[in-house]
């Protein structure tokens, strides 16, 4: 599940579901809301195993953190190289 922070990062999330799920992995996100709780809400509601929460930090820098909802162990991840976050949702299911 992806979670943003803001408007751009909503826009920039939503590129990035759209790759992952032309690549085969289910991604959900929250269209409508910015604040977190109802995003969270979504997450717990799909049952979400990875949240990836993209603000401008992320965004700028590439580098965001996925997070396992059974374990909660987080890992840096790089935004640019997809083969990067399908590989870890691969490995860690």
């Amino acid at each position: 599940c992806l979670l943003s922070l803001d408007n751009d990062s909503k826009l920039y999330s939503l590129s990035l579901c759209s790759k992952l799920r032309s690549k085969g992995l289910v991604c959900e996100m929250d269209y409508v809301n910015n604040s977190l709780k109802p995003q969270f809400k979504l997450s717990d509601r799909v049952n979400s195993k990875y949240i990836i929460v993209i603000g401008e930090t992320e965004r700028e820098n590439k580098v965001a953190k996925i997070k396992n909802t059974l374990t909660g162990e987080q890992q840096d991840i790089d935004l640019d190289n997809l083969d990067n976050i399908i590989n870890y949702i691969k490995e860690n299911r």
